[in-house]
């Protein structure tokens, strides 16, 4: 990579790494190169300063950390270098592990249900499935839809009939049904006491 050769491209010069003057590329912008080849090239640069590495972070590829090994023994034939994940691909890699993970029986201690409560749960969920396919039956909610249409007849039959006996409380926007008529639940609402006569 020349940083010096960035910055004249970008000004306008026709300029190609590597190449020019105090270039400090080694290879071409578009030359293909592998994590391994990087991580020699990284290794041998290291290498030169007489610097072990022994813990390398890479994004999840184990090849850059083998070409750093692989540079490195030049300097030390009996070196190893580990590779560490960053904490990305480590959480993910300790997540896949623990799914492939075999535990004993007795690993993780809890609770034992007894017959009885499984027995139920499983008619807990028995019913709740039941009730569910239940109630969207078409024929079930057609005959709830036609529950609703004469409760909702019924509460305007019975507010017409009472209309002529509703009277009006000061500071109450709807009138209060008469006491008279109480035998319908859906209408009749708390009552209010009637207002002493004077």
């Amino acid at each position: 990579m020349c940083w010096k050769g960035a910055w004249l491209r970008g000004k306008g010069f026709p300029i190609e790494c590597p190449g020019h003057e105090e270039c400090t590329a080694n290879l071409y912008r578009a030359a293909a190169l592998s994590e391994y080849e990087l991580g020699k090239k990284i290794g041998d640069q290291i290498g030169l300063q007489k610097c072990l590495v022994r813990y390398v972070t890479t994004d999840g590829d184990g090849r850059s950390a083998k070409g750093i090994e692989d540079a490195l023994t030049a300097v030390e034939p009996m070196w190893k270098v580990e590779r560490l994940a960053d904490h990305v691909h480590l959480e993910q890699s300790q997540f896949r592990a623990s799914l492939r993970a075999q535990y004993s029986p007795g690993m993780f201690h809890g609770v034992e249900l007894s017959e009885r409560s499984k027995r139920y749960l499983k008619k807990m969920d028995t019913d709740f499935k039941y009730n569910q396919d239940y109630i969207l039956r078409p024929e079930v909610q057609k005959r709830k839809l036609q529950q609703n249409a004469e409760k909702l007849a019924e509460h305007k039959t019975w507010r017409e009939m009472n209309k002529k006996h509703d009277y009006y409380c000061k500071g109450q926007l709807d009138p209060q049904p008469a006491l008279q008529f109480q035998d319908h639940d859906s209408y009749c609402k708390p009552k209010l006491p009637r207002p002493a006569a004077d």
